[in-house]
């Protein structure tokens, strides 16, 4: 795994933001991968829910195989098998974050 570093400049009425940002990736390919991602994020997700999102799997980042698991488990189910397991889904969630 590598660190990049990325320097952001960005200029705005007058004002200029600079952003350093650090991202490990295996290779640039990796890199570029993350950076497709969050330009698809950012152009489908509001503002206030991708900073909320953010927030959920930084303070529980076991949400993220869960909720992945349960994506591709449902694309394999019907929709009736996929309502008899809402309540199991429901539950880890819930054990989740209480934890």
């Amino acid at each position: 795994m590598k660190t990049y570093q990325l320097q952001i400049t960005i200029n705005e009425n007058g004002k200029e933001l600079y952003k350093d940002i650090e991202l490990s990736a295996s290779d640039i390919n990796e890199l570029s991968e993350k950076l497709d991602a969050f330009e698809t994020l950012n152009q489908s997700v509001a503002h206030d829910d991708l900073i909320s999102t953010v927030d959920l799997f930084n303070e529980k980042p076991e949400l993220v195989p869960l909720i992945k698991n349960m994506i591709e488990e449902g694309e394999e189910l019907s929709e009736s098998q996929l309502l008899m397991r809402v309540p199991k889904y429901v539950k880890q969630v819930l054990r989740v974050l209480k934890s």
